[in-house]
């Protein structure tokens, strides 16, 4: 045996930033690797947890081609198995694929457990242009844990199966449980994780927000099943070893028992072809299929023999709360996408228990990787790469317990170690973790984390450490597993009958302005309004749902809260946390790296994800300063709108609304950064703008003053009819959502040339489409009230939106006009200093009112939106208000429950508010009136004092009131009341809401 092969990473990009801190080297020796081994059992990886072979399933029905698009046919075969009653072993039975090609332009889903999906020299051949997965398992995110347990030892090392626990109230042999390890500050202190450092700057990198190790981001969970229980001493025994130590120096471990019922068991995906569809004159074309394969939410899985070609991501994807899965006999061939990062993964093992064998990839970026915090063990055997760009091994975070036996890596390295701050820092990628008996054209290279550590062996006299380990623990008998083929078997055709018609969609409920009300289906929509990303994500779970949300954020492979949003999801996240309304406007750079702040140009093409992705198309020509290829300034990229589109759908259906933003002026002011990697830059389009890249000053961000003036020049025809373009199609994509508003775009975009080119050229797309749609500004005060006292346009513009001026405590107004040239926070930090978020002083609730009175008495057929300078939406519901710009999906301030006043306001006076309007004659003092005379309706707002005085004509007789604490979110029963006054319940603010008898 020879003694582990050990190359250094990087010194200028391992550890944890530009100087070499707290790092540390293990070089194993020979006796050392063989105890590490030894106390690592890695043969439980695999079906069945690697003590059985994968049964022969029969199959029940049969699918043949038939020329067009098969995906419906398939699905119903597929779900029809899931109908059957399972047999003993928990299997229904197969789906078989006749010999022959299937086209495939939808996805095809496994929902059900026990099914297998076989084919007979059948090839799926995904086409049109959508991003997906081709074949996709993935159980319910229902998963039970009981009371944790603490673990009690001092240390479990590494390979251990037995803990001592507190109790062992609730556990059983036989049962499933989680042990769970934290990744507390003093262990991510420890291996140095907190220490990320960028390049020299005086400005801030975010390294805290963006590479620093965050306590409980690196938590390592493992599920496995109870063999023995002490109850007297407290010891449990488990049926896999824990791949991490659990040390109480680290917060230690707890147990919990494990409950599971949406997770998926028992599917196979087997003996197939699969090919996606590309456009063949770009050889990079990313807007096709993905993923061929993805599993997540499912144990005891295998995909054997399955062949994909032209993938753009991965091809079989393995997450991370899968276990107990065998990938056997798959190859990668021939991906398209973009040489960069995120993509071209060839085999991806998120999960625990995973045996990836005799797999082959070629031309990937990185071929066989394991994920963050997989949980491990997995095992890659007997794997071969070729053409690799990038290296092998674990390559986000903490990855332990991985095999690689017998690999091989053509064209890049297999790396067990710290990856500093690549991937977004990954830092330390792999713990406990062999590479045995692997060769790579750039090396086998290991380091080690301190007391965790992995090792690179030469052993001749064991060929497969795997193969070795499975027999010692099986026997002879056992022996090492292969999938076989499946019986004979003659499956009959789908009956028609099981073939279920095409479910209906969901009916769009249309947006319509009443009196200056948003109303949809006859009654009020109001609320807060919910704002997409402009920047900022993360892919690891215990973070990523911290960031704001956005339809066209793309995170490959994984979708949630701030990953790949369920767009559904999101729309019925909106409705609970009452934020009817939705800013959705381009993210300021596509690339996660951008998000330090430096304006240099990338040096290579390694992306890091999320994605927020632009509203124009990559032309798979040249390099653009991020790396990935140019932009095509004429063409638009289809995933974007089709998001923007289903998004716009998904509100439809529920009633909300959609405001949708077609610039992000930030980009365009400020500091270089936000600049460099726009579209429109001219280094990285094909399209000559003359709007060049700024040089950058020692990385150093530095300032843009005229970049926003040269990007909103329509005088130059170019420009101008690129911009129309991009208006143009954004409409057309939008034209028939019937909930939409549009703005030029966020943070008062563009001077007042730009504003009236913008409206005119959706006035000229709406005359030629014979098409309506809502159009709001959202720009200065000055260029707002220029174009509502311009006739034509003004006639045009349906909602006014106000953030962008305020009056200050002492009645002053600020109002700033950028002229397009700058940005609305750089003035307000002028004004008001660089802290927090550079706002102004909080108002009063009397100069909100009076904001929006101001514009409500102007333009009563106009919706108005507004900001409310911290005091509630109640003075702008009081002033004839539409909209609120606060999120109130966060924490509700002190003192106030403006939730339960929005339900108040949706609830009760759902219908009453859309005929009501301000009138200062009904209500005596300092109190504000909604009314509807006519039809005797008055909703009045006290602030003080103990009584309310309605006054003039028609006022006084028999009232139904009704009151609202909005305080405490309070509401009475209706009462009757007579009289000219309204006692109080108490002398604080109180809205009544007054129907006469």
């Amino acid at each position: 045996m020879k003694r582990p092969s050990h190359f250094p990473l990087r010194m200028a990009r391992a550890g944890c930033g530009w100087s070499w801190v707290g790092v540390f080297f293990t070089a194993l020796t020979i006796a050392g690797a063989a105890i590490a081994s030894e106390r690592m059992d890695f043969s439980t990886v695999g079906y069945g947890g690697g003590a059985s072979a994968p049964p022969e399933v029969p199959g029940r029905f049969a699918v043949s081609p038939s020329g067009g698009d098969d995906t419906g046919a398939i699905q119903a075969a597929l779900d029809a198995v899931g109908r059957l009653k399972p047999d003993e072993d928990g299997f229904r039975g197969a789906v078989v694929l006749r010999p022959g090609t299937y086209f495939i332009r939808g996805q095809l889903r496994i929902r059900d457990s026990g099914i297998v999906l076989r084919g007979q020299e059948a090839t799926l051949v995904a086409v049109g242009r959508s991003r997906r997965t081709l074949i996709e398992v993935r159980g319910e995110e229902d998963a039970r844990r009981g009371p944790p347990l603490a673990v009690t030892d001092e240390r479990v090392p590494a390979g251990g199966r037995r803990l001592t626990l507190s109790g062992v109230e609730g556990l059983a042999v036989g049962g499933r449980v989680a042990v769970r390890r934290p990744s507390t500050r003093a262990w991510i202190a420890a291996l140095a994780m907190d220490k990320f450092k960028g390049p020299p700057s005086r400005f801030t990198t975010f390294a805290s927000r963006r590479l620093d190790w965050w306590p409980g981001s690196r938590d390592v969970e493992w599920e496995r099943t109870v063999v023995a229980v002490d109850a007297a001493t407290g010891v449990i025994e488990l049926d896999a070893p824990l791949t991490t130590a659990l040390e109480r120096r680290f917060g230690g471990g707890t147990v919990s028992a494990l409950a599971w019922p949406g997770r998926l068991s028992k599917i196979g995906i087997e003996n197939l072809v699969c090919v996606s569809e590309f456009d063949p004159a770009n050889p990079v074309d990313e807007e096709h299929a993905w993923m061929c394969i993805s599993l997540d939410r499912v144990q005891d899985a295998w995909v054997r023999q399955v062949t994909a070609r032209h993938f753009a991501g991965c091809a079989i994807w393995v997450g991370a709360e899968t276990r107990a899965v065998t990938v056997q006999d798959c190859s990668s061939e021939q991906p398209i996408s973009e040489l960069g990062g995120w993509r071209r993964l060839g085999f991806y093992v998120g999960g625990q228990q995973v045996l990836v064998e005799r797999c082959q990839a070629e031309g990937g970026w990185r071929d066989f990787v394991t994920g963050h915090c997989a949980a491990g063990p997995n095992v890659f055997h007997d794997c071969l790469s070729r053409g690799a760009a990038r290296d092998s091994g674990s390559f986000e975070s903490w990855a332990s317990g991985t095999l690689y036996d017998n690999v091989r890596i053509g064209g890049a390295a297999l790396v067990l170690g710290n990856l500093g701050e690549q991937i977004q820092g990954a830092g330390w990628a792999a713990a406990n973790s062999l590479a045995w008996n692997c060769s790579a054209t750039s090396g086998v290279r290991t380091e080690s984390p301190p007391d965790a550590p992995n090792a690179a062996v030469t052993d001749p006299a064991i060929p497969s450490l795997y193969r070795e380990q499975l027999a010692a623990r099986l026997g002879a008998v056992g022996g090492p597993f292969d999938i076989g083929s499946a019986a004979p078997s003659d499956p009959a055709d789908l009956p028609a009958a099981a073939k279920p018609a095409p479910a209906a969609p969901a009916p769009l409920r249309r947006l319509a302005l009443v009196d200056g009300r948003f109303a949809v289906d006859r009654r009020i929509v109001f609320g807060g309004t919910l704002e997409s990303a402009m920047w900022q994500g993360q892919l690891m779970p215990a973070r990523a749902g911290a960031f704001e949300p956005s339809p066209t954020r793309w995170a490959p492979g994984r979708e949630g809260p701030g990953l790949t949003e369920n767009l559904p999801d999101l729309a019925d996240r909106m409705r609970r946390c009452d934020t009817p309304f939705f800013d959705v406007s381009p993210g300021l750079w596509y690339d996660r790296r951008r998000d330090e702040h430096s304006a240099t140009r990338r040096p290579d093409a390694d992306v890091w994800a999320p994605f927020l992705e632009s509203p124009w198309a990559r032309s798979g020509v040249g390099r653009a300063w991020d790396g990935l290829s140019k932009y095509d300034l004429t063409k638009f990229n289809p995933w974007y709108w089709d998001r923007i589109r289903a998004m716009a759908r998904a509100c439809a259906e529920r009633g909300e609304v959609l405001v949708y933003h077609f610039y992000e002026n930030h980009n365009l002011q400020e500091k270089a950064p936000h600049w460099v990697d726009f579209p429109w830059c001219e280094v990285n389009c094909l399209q000559a703008t003359g709007i060049p890249t700024p040089a950058p000053s020692d990385g150093e961000m530095i300032y843009n003053v005229h970049v926003a003036e040269q990007f909103y020049d329509v005088s130059k025809p170019l420009l101008r009819e690129l911009h129309r373009r991009h208006i143009w199609h954004g409409l057309d994509i939008l034209a028939d959502a019937p909930n939409v508003v549009v703005t030029l775009g966020d943070e008062f975009a563009g001077p007042l040339d730009f504003q009236r080119f913008f409206i005119d050229t959706v006035a000229q797309w709406e005359d030629a489409r014979h098409r309506r749609i809502h159009l709001a500004l959202e720009t200065s005060k000055a260029v707002t009230d220029a174009v509502l006292q311009d006739p034509g346009r003004s006639g045009r513009v349906d909602v006014i939106d106000l953030r962008y001026w305020q009056y200050l405590p002492n009645g002053t107004l600020f109002a700033p006009d950028g002229g397009g040239r700058r940005a609305f926070r750089q003035i307000r930090a002028e004004a008001f200093g660089t802290n927090g978020d550079n706002a102004p002083p909080p108002g009063t609730p009397e100069l909100v009112y009076r904001q929006v009175r101001e514009y409500r008495d102007r333009y009563p057929a106009k919706a108005l939106i507004c900001g409310d300078a911290g005091q509630g939406p109640i003075p702008i519901l009081m002033a004839g208000g539409s909209a609120v710009t606060t999120d109130y999906s966060r924490e509700a301030p002190p003192g106030r429950d403006d939730r339960a006043l929005i339900g108040f306001v949706c609830g009760l006076l759902s219908r009453e508010l859309l005929s009501m309007n301000p009138n200062d004659q009904l209500v005596a003092g300092n109190a504000w009136c909604l009314a509807n005379p006519a039809q005797n309706r008055l909703l009045i707002y006290s602030p003080a004092g103990s009584e309310i005085r309605p006054t003039g004509p028609g006022i006084s007789g028999r009232y139904f009131a009704t009151w609202f604490n909005p305080r405490s979110g309070q509401i009475s029963r209706p009462a009757p009341v007579q009289g000219e006054t309204l006692v109080k319940p108490s002398t604080g603010p109180w809205l009544v809401f007054l129907a006469r008898q």
